[in-house]
């Protein structure tokens, strides 16, 4: 056998190089695949923005600065705001 890194002439069995100390096999290191990503509950989402646009559009119905038109259009927020949260995911490990 030769040595890829100098070019001698080794044994067939030798584990590094004589010469320059190279090894002569790259032992197979598997690769680490990443988890797969959980899947996404889209219609869980979808149904969120929707309750979302239905009370927006309830509390549109509402006197200006009532207390019902503020409840509504909090609790519209607030579940536009889950369904993002929901699409997206939580942030885990480094930002690449």
């Amino acid at each position: 056998m030769v040595c890829g890194n100098c070019g001698a002439t080794i044994a067939d069995k030798a584990i590094v190089c004589y010469r320059c100390g190279t090894p002569t096999a790259i032992p197979d290191v598997p690769r680490r695949t990443p988890p797969p990503s959980p899947a996404r509950p889209w219609l869980v989402v979808v149904l969120l923005v929707a309750a979302a646009g239905v009370l927006g559009w309830l509390a549109a119905g509402e006197v200006a600065g009532s207390v019902r038109q503020i409840v509504y259009a909090a609790a519209g927020l607030a579940l536009l705001a889950a369904g993002g949260w929901l699409a997206v995911g939580p942030r885990r490990g480094k930002v690449r």
